[in-house]
């Protein structure tokens, strides 16, 4: 896993809503519903849904289950995630 060139990391905030999007981003390619996705694993579609839209943490468990269940790589995912916060916080700077 490679993480972006920048010298800084990125805030929390940033990088919860990049996982956000990146979630969403796999389950639009997966074309998996929320409900759908979630009984395959142990968290409720409601957590799924609070996940997805920013509004709660994804637990680093939880993330490698919804992951699996749609055969994402969750570093893959991640190290996604962790470059669109940090240009998200390259352009606010």
């Amino acid at each position: 896993m490679t993480l972006p060139a920048e010298s800084h990391s990125p805030d929390a905030a940033a990088l919860q809503d990049a996982l956000a999007a990146e979630l969403r981003a796999v389950q639009a390619v997966a074309n998996v519903k929320v409900r759908a996705w979630a009984e395959n694993i142990p968290v409720s579609p409601d957590s799924v849904y609070r996940v997805l839209r920013g509004q709660r943490p994804v637990s680093v468990i939880e993330l490698i289950l919804l992951c699996d269940a749609i055969k994402e790589d969750p570093l893959d995912l991640i190290t996604r995630a962790v470059n669109r916060a940090a240009l998200s916080g390259a352009t606010r700077q």
